[in-house]
C-alpha cells in the first residue's frame, strides 16, 4: 500500500501560496500532519487519493479550516459522497455556515468563513460533531434542525 500524502494550504495575507516561504509555515505545516497522525492514525492507512479529494472538497467547497479538520479528523475518512450530500442538503436549507475551531496561527487563512451582513451570533452555526453524525436522522436533527 502506498504512503498517504496530504498537502496541507495555507495562505499569507497577500493571498499567495506559502510554499517555499518562511521555516515556520513549513513547520507549522508538519505540525498540523504529525498532529493528524498522532489524532487519527486510521486515516494515514486510507488511500491517498480519496483522502486528498476530500480535504480539498472540505477546505474549499466547505471552507473549513486546518484547526476545525485537526480538530475533527474523521471528516477526512468519511465517504465524500455522503459529506457532499449532506453540505448540499444544508446548502439547500440555507444552514451550510459551520463552527469553526480557532486560529493558533497568525497567519490569514482564507478558508474561514465570512457571512455579509451578519456577525456570529445572528448566524445559526452547524457544529462539526452534528455534521458528522453517524445516522441521516441524527444529522437532519441536529444540524438541519429538520425531521426526515
Amino acid at each position: 500500500m502506498a504512503p498517504t500524502t496530504v498537502q496541507i494550504e495555507c495562505e499569507d495575507d497577500t493571498g499567495d501560496n506559502c510554499e517555499g516561504a518562511e521555516n515556520h509555515n513549513v513547520r507549522n505545516g508538519q505540525t498540523q500532519l504529525k498532529t493528524l497522525v498522532t489524532v487519527d492514525p486510521r486515516l494515514f492507512m486510507m488511500d491517498a487519493k480519496l483522502v486528498s479529494r476530500t480535504y480539498k472538497y472540505v477546505r474549499d467547497v466547505m471552507r473549513i479550516n486546518n484547526e476545525t479538520i485537526l480538530e475533527h479528523p474523521f471528516i477526512l475518512r468519511c465517504s465524500l459522497s455522503v459529506i457532499k450530500s449532506r453540505h448540499d442538503f444544508l446548502n439547500r436549507l440555507g444552514r451550510a455556515h459551520y463552527q469553526l475551531a480557532e486560529k493558533k496561527e497568525s497567519r490569514k487563512d482564507t478558508s474561514e468563513v465570512i457571512v455579509e451582513d451578519s456577525d456570529d451570533s445572528h448566524v445559526d452555526l452547524v457544529k462539526l460533531e452534528h455534521f458528522l453524525h453517524a445516522s441521516d436522522a441524527g444529522f437532519a436533527m441536529l444540524a438541519a434542525k429538520t425531521l426526515l
